[in-house]
Parts: structure tokens; sequence; C-alpha cells
């Protein structure tokens, strides 16, 4: 019994199709074949097709009839399955640096561009040694140089802004409203929350 579309696993998905061109493939040989004979046997031997539970051939065409639901009447679904596989994947790649991401600030509220400045693969170990860069304690987490939309200046003073960040510094703060600030170990967090970075929709 097959399992509705929505049930399968996208390995499960590739494994059908791949049987599904081959038996497909196949099924249409054996077809070809048989009719290439049907002249030589003449019509007195030939009879129509019979739908027996128990004929290999019926048995065989009814389940190429349901791989083909799967392959073309559900390919919005699967299309969809694919595409949420692909985005997964590229949500979970290994931060390079110089990437430009998408930042999430403290506060929560908005979203700022920002470059990836350093990686734990980056990471000058001895500046960290020598208390010169904070560490990175995740292999998804980042150093990031966060870019700043706003007028000139600096705006309110860090006591102001620390109060409504949702998410405390260990290494300082910089409450710039123009220009770029840094921003120490972020987190990954597809979802974008509060002082995470994440992928834009298209990497």
């Amino acid at each position: 019994m097959l399992k509705p579309a929505k049930e399968l696993t996208e390995e499960e998905i590739w494994a059908l199709q791949v049987n599904y061109d081959e038996a497909q493939q196949w099924l249409e040989e054996i077809a070809q074949n048989l009719m290439d004979l049907m002249p030589r046997l003449g019509g007195y031997y030939y009879r129509p097709p019979r739908h027996d539970p128990n004929c290999i051939f019926c048995k065989t065409s009814q389940a190429l009839d349901a791989l083909k639901y799967y392959f073309e009447i559900d390919r919005v679904y699967l299309d969809e399955l694919k595409s949420k596989a692909e985005l997964a994947r590229r949500q979970l790649m290994v931060p390079t640096i110089g990437r430009i991401i998408i930042y999430r600030s403290r506060t929560g509220d908005y979203d700022c561009a920002a470059i990836i400045s350093a990686t734990r693969a980056t990471l000058n170990v001895k500046n960290v040694e020598a208390g010169y860069i904070p560490n990175i304690t995740d292999e998804t987490n980042v150093h990031l140089t966060v870019f700043s939309a706003g007028k000139p200046g600096q705006g309110r003073t860090i006591a102001n802004a620390e109060g409504d960040f949702l998410v405390k510094s260990e290494h300082g703060y910089s409450v710039n409203t123009s220009g770029t600030y840094q921003e120490w170990d972020v987190a990954f967090d597809p979802d974008g929350g509060p002082c995470t970075w994440r992928w834009p929709d298209r990497v």
C-alpha cells in the first residue's frame, strides 16, 4: 500500500521516481513487443485484457498507475516538498567569511544586512588568547559587521538602548544609527530570533 505523498521522505520519493521510470519503460517495451506479435496470431486468439487480481500484468499496470499519480497528478505537492528540502539545505550551510546575511536586532523587531567577518575556521586564535577579539563558541556562530541604515549620529546612549535589548552582550555594545557596527559570536536561527543571523531567502 502506497503512503500519501505528504508522508514520504525526500529519499523515498527519489527511490520511487527511479523505480517508476524504469518500470514504465520496461512495461512499454513488453507491450510493444506483444502488440507486434498480434498480427501473426490473428484475431481469433486475441481477447481483450481481463482485470484479474491475480494477473501479473494487471497488478503491474495498477502499480504504475498509482505511481503516476505521485509523479504527475500530485506534482505540485512534490515540487513544494523539494523546494522546502532545498531551503533547509541552504539554511544549514556552514557559514563562510565574506557572505552577506540577515541579522536580527537585539530588540527583535527589525532586520539589518550584515557581512560575516569571522567564523570558527577563520578566527585568529592568538588574538582570542590575547583578548583582542571574542571567541566563537559554535560551528555556526559568527562575528558580524552589521550595516545600519539610519541617519548619521549615535542616537541613544548605551544605557537607554540596552533597556530595549532582549539579548544582552558580554562583549560591549555599539548603538550607531548609521554606518556599521560589530556583533560577536552571533548564533544561527532560521526563524530570526533576537540577535541571531540567518541566510537570505536566496543565497
